[in-house]
């Protein structure tokens, strides 16, 4: 998958945690660090970035299922 698919997955998450009020500025900061790493590179996501995302995202929704 591209960095288009990554930053489609980053987008996606956004309405729901932002909606449980919780602090998404921390997703976007990295998400678009990474982004710009890629563009930068001219390349797409590795796995690790990948595997650091979902962690990201599936960390952020067990919070929001905690609640």
């Amino acid at each position: 998958m591209g960095a288009i698919a990554y930053a489609l997955q980053l987008l996606q998450v956004l309405p729901s945690l932002i909606s449980a009020g919780r602090d998404v500025v921390g997703l976007v900061s990295q998400g678009s660090a990474a982004l710009k790493t890629m563009a930068a590179e001219n390349r797409d996501p590795t796995d690790e970035e990948w595997t650091a995302l979902n962690a990201l995202i599936e960390g952020l929704q067990d919070e929001l299922h905690k609640d």
